[in-house]
């Protein structure tokens, strides 16, 4: 049965996000991989899939020894990393955004701070390709790359208590959102000129090494885009210098007025 479901997951994503499902997070060689991949080192945050209850109404592991609490409170009682776990009940949480939004930074600090495991797309599918993005656009198109970012997203979409950092562009296809939706989606909204800013010395976007004005093209990709990323759960404005920390704290601030109210 186990065999004939590895045999089923798509040849091109298989040598990599096999090993993670199969092996699980608990055992030695899958808290390897997943540090690894994700380069966070609390791969040991909970189960994988937890009986095909998914989404923002599933149900999932929580309760984790965190007792930091946040800024704002909610229902006049200060909410602690730990009590948001519990309330999260294991789902996972999507960040969307354009490039260089710091969707991969802020990421990593809320998987630190619920103790989720943390997953990039971008890395996936470069370990599972063995080659860079913008290689891969190169040499097999923008449409291949899009193809695989997909089928990474479904594999990933079947682990609870991950927190995971997408690609800018992972929006466009319809069908990823049936993925997304799953979890809760958190827009990072950056201001183009910060984004510009940030990205000025960056090679390694695709999309913005064919010798195009910057800016130019950052303004385009978000005037096709904001209508996508406006479908998040939440939608997080961020104004420089705002730190990776602080724009953190914020998100899981903001998390408990997406949520069902406890019972």
């Amino acid at each position: 049965m186990a065999l004939a479901w590895i045999l089923a997951i798509p040849t091109l994503v298989s040598p990599l996000i096999a090993i993670l499902l199969i092996v699980g997070s608990r055992s030695q060689l899958g808290h390897r991989f997943l540090r690894e991949v994700s380069g966070c080192g609390q791969a040991d945050g909970g189960q994988g899939m937890a009986d095909g209850q998914r989404g923002i109404r599933g149900f999932g592991v929580g309760g984790l020894p965190n007792a930091m609490v946040l800024e704002t409170e909610t229902d006049g009682k200060p909410v602690t990393d730990t009590e948001l776990a519990k309330r999260l009940k294991g789902i996972n949480l999507y960040l969307i955004g354009m490039m260089g939004a710091g969707k991969s930074t802020v990421g990593h600090l809320l998987a630190q701070h619920l103790e989720y495991r943390f997953f990039d797309t971008d890395i996936l599918i470069e370990r599972v390709k063995q080659q860079p993005i913008t290689e891969i656009f190169q040499r097999e198109g923008e449409a291949s790359f899009r193809a695989l970012e997909t089928q990474v997203l479904a594999q990933l979409s079947a682990y609870t208590r991950s927190v995971v950092a997408t690609g800018g562009g992972i929006v466009l296809a319809q069908h990823n959102w049936s993925y997304l939706q799953e979890g809760l989606v958190i827009w990072l909204d950056v201001p183009i000129a910060e984004l510009a800013q940030r990205l000025e010395a960056d090679t390694t976007r695709p999309l913005l090494t064919n010798g195009t004005d910057p800016v130019a093209k950052l303004q385009s990709l978000f005037e096709a885009r904001s209508h996508l990323y406006a479908q998040a759960d939440l939608h997080i404005p961020i104004t420089p210098p705002a730190t990776p920390e602080a724009i953190a704290a914020h998100v899981l601030a903001q998390i408990p007025t997406v949520l069902k109210p406890t019972e």
